[in-house]
């Protein structure tokens, strides 16, 4: 409650609309009399507000000097001022507006005149609120204890019908100030009489027509409150669980409650922001120097992990403790931060033979960041899927579906939608890997054989990693992988690799059915596929393929031995998010290479694969 409350003091100006009454406009004097606010309860995303209208509450500043008149909140559109502004014994603020001279005011003056301009909008902050009252399956009440009024508007749309102009309390005058309107005389009234009469008869005398069941608008209220709350629920509790991956996503979701923006348009600002951040900012680094980072070494760890003997390696060893307790993880060996560089281009490991390891020995290389690394290598990366790296704990990502909209006939009640919610839950599965080295290519080669090393290390990861995003199981430890997301698209192709160009637009067909054809759309085939729609033309005897300048049906195509046999896959990939937990966890091996004198070099990684909406894809059946 008290984030909520902060969120709400933090926000933007409030607005609530007030009706206008066009009897006290006094045309010569080009003033209407007003009351601008009261206690009256509206509806808010958070609950019930009440503005207190006790001493104390309302910064009176701005309407004793004069708050402007503007319309439709339009800040260069002033077309008067109020003045005379007070706060009465029936605890409402009254004043007097009083209109320029403008082309606009004019015009507005008019309109209230002839009862076009019916409301009134007042703008204000809130500094201050309190809990006033919780009731269980009920919204809760807010007390605003301390608000300043901006401005006021002449506006469309009421909210607050308890005040407007020439609301006035019991006893006082109405208009600028002038005496009583008299009680009208015994003429006036039997006219009055006959009128009503008149009105009655000719009610009586229409054809009776078949009630219609009313609209329950309290009903509709509450469910368009209970959608709102949970909307900007959902964007807190986004922003909340991954707010800490990147600045200024708490901000973004205040501009994107405000604004009355969904849940899914928040979700994919936040994970765009964080997919493309720089890793070296997130969280499972030590934030190390460059001077620490080149300190470190990876064969010295290796070796004291060997020989248990950490007294020549104590500051990869304070480097591995610290990351164990950032990321609460007790690891197999010792862990890695995602600071260190990895690279390199060449994947050789014995040293005694050109083009399996000598050409290593004394030659610099091209380092990156294990993340950078690990996306170039993935396919579904280059495609737009997303890279989440640095997580705590089990993730759980709000998405909402559509709701549903139809027509009804006059005074029939709508019938409730509420939109499809669910969560891209994201829990750590390991993937586990191996690096065989030779007991001369570990002596003679270091330190090149470190970016070697570090280089396999991305590559053989990228490439189980890729295979169960794909097509994981989502059982034995793997995570669900695209092709086996609830809710995905299928189409029929009679010969199993073979697509026909009919075919191959059936996926895009697919997706747009499901209103889903958007993002980063492409296609991700199989070698075999591949070579099929590079030699095949579209229409017999005409030399266009299905396959050409690396597109198929004008959507980018790229082929991967990590899609299964015949495999076609086609959607949005920014809707694939893989996340991934803390650093490398590297266990040497000296058991299994023992009579070579060489090792084993074990990874370990925790990462999950979640897709936001099945609808998204379309796969061959």
């Amino acid at each position: 409650m008290k984030d909520l409350i902060t969120r709400v003091k933090s926000g933007g100006p409030v607005l609530r609309t007030l009706e206008l009454d066009r009897a006290s406009l006094d045309e010569e004097a080009r003033t209407v009399s007003v009351s601008i606010s009261s206690e009256e309860p509206v509806d808010r995303w958070w609950g019930l507000e009440v503005l207190d209208h006790g001493p104390g509450s309302i910064r009176m500043k701005r309407l004793d000097r004069g708050l402007p008149i503007l319309v439709d909140h339009n800040r260069s559109a002033q077309i008067g001022i109020l003045e005379g502004a007070r706060l009465d014994k029936d605890r409402r603020i009254r004043g007097i507006v009083r209109f320029s001279r403008s082309a606009r005011a004019e015009q507005e003056m008019q309109d209230v005149k002839d009862g076009i301009r019916q409301n009134m909008s007042v703008s204000y902050q809130i500094h201050e609120m309190v809990l006033e009252k919780e009731v269980k399956d009920r919204p809760s009440t807010y007390r605003v204890t301390d608000w300043e009024p901006l401005e006021a508007s002449f506006v469309a749309i009421p909210a607050d019908m308890s005040v407007g102009v020439g609301r006035t309390a019991a006893g006082e005058q109405v208009g600028n100030g002038g005496p009583p309107a008299p009680e009208p005389g015994p003429q006036e009234k039997e006219k009055k009489m006959d009128k009503e009469k008149e009105i009655e008869t000719r009610e009586q005398e229409q054809p009776k027509s078949t009630p219609q069941p009313s609209v329950d608008v309290s009903s509709i209220r509450e469910e368009a409150r209970k959608a709102e709350h949970g909307r900007v629920q959902d964007i807190m509790a986004i922003a909340k669980m991954l707010g800490r991956h990147a600045d200024g996503i708490e901000a973004a979701a205040d501009e994107f409650i405000e604004s009355g923006k969904g849940v899914e348009e928040f979700r994919a600002h936040v994970l765009k922001v964080i997919s493309t951040k720089p890793v070296e900012k997130m969280p499972g680094h030590l934030g190390m120097s460059d001077r620490e980072v080149n300190q470190y070494s990876l064969f010295r760890a290796i070796q004291a992990s060997l020989e248990k003997d950490w007294s020549k390696a104590p500051f990869e060893l304070e480097v591995s403790r610290a990351l164990a307790e950032k990321m609460d993880k007790k690891p197999n060996g010792f862990l890695v931060p995602l600071d260190i560089p990895f690279g390199g281009e060449k994947r050789v490991l014995v040293a005694g033979t050109a083009t399996t390891g000598a050409e290593m020995v004394g030659t610099d290389h091209l380092a990156a960041n294990f993340i950078d690394a690990l996306r170039q290598e993935l396919y579904v990366v280059g495609l737009g899927a997303m890279i989440l790296p640095g997580l705590v704990g089990n993730v759980e990502i709000p998405s909402m579906g559509d709701a549903t909209f139809y027509h009804v006939t006059e005074d029939v009640n709508v019938t409730d939608s509420t939109p499809a919610t669910s969560e891209v839950t994201l829990s750590p599965k390991t993937l586990g890997g191996a690096v065989p080295m030779s007991r001369r290519f570990l002596k003679q080669s270091q330190p090149a054989a470190e970016a070697v090393v570090r280089n396999l290390l991305v590559r053989g990861a990228a490439v189980e990693m890729e295979a169960k995003v794909i097509n994981g199981s989502g059982a034995a430890g793997q995570p669900l992988g695209i092709l086996g997301a609830t809710g995905i698209g299928t189409v029929t192709i009679t010969t199993p690799g073979q697509p026909t160009w009919s075919n191959l637009v059936d996926f895009e067909t697919d997706v747009l059915t499901a209103k889903a054809l958007k993002g980063n759309l492409a296609y991700l085939i199989t070698p075999a596929v591949q070579g099929h729609c590079k030699t095949t033309a579209k229409v017999t005897g005409y030399p266009v393929f299905l396959m050409e300048g690396g597109e198929i049906n004008g959507y980018k195509a790229l082929a991967t031995t990590n899609m299964p046999a015949n495999g076609i896959l086609f959607g949005n990939f920014r809707e694939t998010i893989i996340g991934m937990w803390g650093g490398l966890d590297l266990k040497p091996d000296e058991a299994t290479k023992a009579a070579a004198g060489g090792l084993v070099l074990r990874l370990f990684l925790d990462y999950d694969v979640g897709v936001g909406h099945g609808a998204s894809f379309s796969k061959n059946a």
